[in-house]
């Protein structure tokens, strides 16, 4: 994230309509002037530095915004993966208890299968299984 000047955003925040030029009125004309102009400059500084720093919020927000869709949308896919993952254990569960091959859900849950039994853990497509 950027460097913000936070007192420039709380200077923007609690920026009043104060008439700071009457502490000088007792001053000769020019110097009210010069008083003012100097004033006015650092104001416009102290407007700059705030701008800088709102860019600078403006910003980081877009970053953390679009970094925590991203997070969702994977999360999203991960959600996705892990109700395929267990649909299919019911599934190979499902089909174990009806057929007494279980190999499917040895295979789903991971476990090493010899090459043999590749083909037997294969559930047909023309099995039906409702979830309960």
């Amino acid at each position: 994230m950027n460097n913000i000047q936070i007192d420039t955003i709380l200077n923007l925040a609690n920026a009043g309509e104060d008439d700071e030029f009457s502490k000088y009125d007792a001053l000769p004309e020019g110097l009210k002037k010069v008083l003012k102009r100097k004033q006015e400059e650092q104001e416009a500084e102290k407007v700059e530095r705030a701008a800088e720093s709102v860019l600078a919020l403006v910003n980081d927000s877009e970053t953390v915004i679009k970094r925590r869709v991203d997070r969702i949308r994977a999360l999203r896919k991960e959600i996705a993966n892990e109700k395929a993952t267990i649909h299919n254990l019911e599934k190979s569960r499902a089909y174990g208890m009806k057929t007494q091959n279980f190999v499917p859900l040895a295979a789903a849950l991971g476990y090493s299968l010899p090459f043999s039994a590749i083909v037997a853990s294969t559930i047909p497509d023309s099995f039906q299984f409702k979830k309960s």
